[in-house]
């Protein structure tokens, strides 16, 4: 599955492909994460809205000035 890293290439597809041969199972798997990939790449991103951007920052530098810990979240 390393093969599929970032977004699919459809050569690195064909090889894997070649290479699986027979293997149903293999194969599968391999379509599965393929669609998955393509799927998550296609995808707009959200972001997060202004208040909870700054309630983040906030939080995560109150964790590096050592005020807080993760057991407080």
């Amino acid at each position: 599955m390393r093969v599929l890293d970032g977004v699919p290439n459809p050569s690195v597809i064909q090889s894997v492909r070649n290479h699986f041969g027979m293997c149903i199972q293999c194969t599968n798997a391999f379509e599965i994460e393929i669609r998955f990939k393509l799927a998550m790449a296609q995808k707009d991103t959200v972001k997060a809205p202004p208040a909870l951007q700054l309630k983040i920052s906030e939080t995560l530098q109150r964790i590096d000035l050592g005020e807080i810990g993760i057991g407080d979240l």
